[in-house]
């Protein structure tokens, strides 16, 4: 029999989040999806955590979104997410075996293919009616529709890569050939999406196929770089090290 003042809470199966740091540590309401989300991946909860804190729900509350988000933080918060999720895709791609990844190259691009095609014809049928009926006039002199049909299309086709990456290792399916096809494709994916997206704004910004041309050149230059010079050098400190 455990005496009262001896007991330890932190031991107790039901003890409070609180007691484990809270979200300093990883821990949270939102971390219990069993509970709450009928086992559904954790990344599942923080998607919709972020939906209620976004204008859809409690940013309809005057005030709640300029001071809980006041504008001067909106870009430290913008660098840490891109640097966690930077550092978050590193770790995931140290997870995949590339000569696994080469003998299915064929199936994966088809499939990325099909990811691309479907979800962007889907996002152009509807981009009339959003163009016509939902932007502005104003805004319609300031971008064609050419521009704005390529944008919608290119915003469909772009797969949630991160999460994707969540719900497989969460599941423990990364290392399994259904997991590596997957991720791939939708590795292929944004890739492609992500280099068209850049030129869609760069057209819709500038108005100029050049600046589209230059951003371009720009990805594929920086691309080389990270592929060519820098992972030889990675390659030649980490054969040292071993």
């Amino acid at each position: 029999m455990v005496e009262p003042n001896t007991m330890n809470i932190s031991h107790h199966p039901t003890h409070f989040v609180s007691m484990e740091g809270g979200i300093f540590t990883g821990k949270g309401v939102l971390n219990s999806p069993l509970a709450l989300f009928l086992v559904q991946p954790r990344v599942i909860a923080e998607i919709i955590g972020g939906i209620c804190l976004g204008p859809s729900i409690l940013g309809q509350i005057p005030g709640f979104t300029q001071t809980i988000f006041p504008k001067h933080s909106l870009g430290n918060l913008s660098l840490v997410a891109s640097f966690g999720l930077v550092l978050y895709m590193f770790l995931m791609g140290l997870e995949l075996d590339t000569g696994i990844l080469l003998k299915g190259v064929k199936r994966v691009s088809i499939i990325s293919l099909a990811g691309i095609i479907l979800p962007g014809l889907l996002g152009s049928a509807v981009s009339y009616g959003m163009y016509e009926y939902l932007m502005e006039p104003e805004r319609q002199q300031l971008t064609p529709f050419p521009s704005f049909l390529l944008f919608t299309f290119v915003a469909m086709a772009i797969t949630a890569f991160p999460v994707l990456a969540r719900i497989l290792t969460e599941k423990k399916l990364l290392g399994t050939t259904v997991g590596l096809m997957t991720i791939s494709a939708a590795a292929i994916d944004d890739i492609c999406a992500w280099t068209l997206l850049a030129l869609s704004i760069s057209v819709i910004n500038a108005g100029d196929p050049f600046t589209a041309a230059y951003v371009l050149l720009s990805i594929t230059v920086f691309a080389a770089f990270l592929l060519i010079p820098v992972r030889i050098v990675l390659r030649k400190v980490l054969m040292k090290k071993n």
